[in-house]
C-alpha cells in the first residue's frame, strides 16, 4: 500500500516535470524563430539548392536549421 502510495506520487511529479520542461521548451523555440531573420533561411536555401535536388536542400536547411517546419521549408522553396 505505501509503495503504491509513492510510485503514484513519483510518477505525478515526474509527469508534472515533463509539463514544465515541455512548456519552456515550447517557448524557446518560438522565441528562437521570432529572432532568426527568415532571409538568412532563403539565402541558406538559395546555396544548397545550387548543389542539390529539392528533396536533399530541404532536409540540409532543416539540419542546418531545426525550428523550420517541413511546410515552412517547402514554402522558401518556392521563392528561390
Amino acid at each position: 500500500m505505501i509503495v503504491t502510495i509513492i510510485v503514484w506520487i513519483a510518477s505525478v511529479a515526474m509527469f508534472l516535470l515533463n509539463t514544465m520542461q515541455r512548456k519552456h521548451i515550447q517557448r524557446l523555440e518560438t522565441r528562437l524563430i521570432k529572432l532568426t531573420d527568415p532571409d538568412d533561411y532563403l539565402t541558406y536555401l538559395r546555396q544548397q539548392a545550387a548543389i542539390h535536388d529539392k528533396g536533399t536542400a530541404i532536409k540540409v536547411l532543416r539540419k542546418e536549421y531545426p525550428e523550420v517546419s517541413v511546410i515552412k521549408a517547402n514554402k522558401l522553396w518556392q521563392l528561390v
